[in-house]
């Protein structure tokens, strides 16, 4: 450990010594029932690793969890804390998660990334239903999957216009 770094420790009271110890090996700690947390349930998550596989959270305080790479549409940093969702909870004590909920609340997180990047590019995005996976992604942190039923959202409350050329905000000139 070096000043000026950041680390992840898992501080415990020593009866024996009555003093706080402290460990980077905090894994074993974690609990591995986890039979409370339920499919696509809200959970505050807290990143602590980049693996092969993706991004090693640690749930609520309390369980492991995973963010596989390929769930991944924004960039993440090592030691920050966001909102995830349950995706699957495993049963060896591990929990997969989501960055998004799952369903119809993720069609409206979609819309609203979409209505945002309108809203602050003068009505006007660059993207339409056969837009490039990687761009989407880079401008707006989306799945294909999910911006295109964004979009469809969108087009269904009357609140854009899709054209070849790009995506548009109804009622701006």
């Amino acid at each position: 450990m070096k000043r000026g770094e950041s680390h992840l420790i898992y501080v415990n009271y020593d009866e024996k010594t009555h003093r706080l110890v402290g460990t980077q090996k905090f894994e074993k700690y974690l609990d591995r029932n986890t039979k409370k947390l339920k499919r696509n349930q809200e959970v505050d998550i807290l990143i602590f690793a980049k693996t092969e596989l993706g991004y090693k959270v640690v749930v609520n305080n309390r369980y492991e969890g995973l963010i596989f790479h390929s769930e991944v549409f924004e960039p993440l940093e090592l030691g920050t804390t966001k909102k995830g969702y349950v995706k699957i909870v495993r049963d060896d004590g591990k929990v997969d998660i989501l960055l998004r909920p799952i369903g119809k609340k993720s069609d409206t997180l979609a819309a609203d990334k979409i209505l945002d990047y309108l809203n602050d590019h003068k009505g006007m995005m660059p993207l339409n239903y056969k837009s490039d996976p990687e761009r989407i992604k880079e401008l707006l942190g989306l799945s294909r999957k999910n911006f295109k039923r964004g979009l469809t959202k969108l087009i269904d409350s009357e609140k854009i216009e899709v054209k070849e050329n790009g995506t548009f905000l109804k009622g701006r000139k």
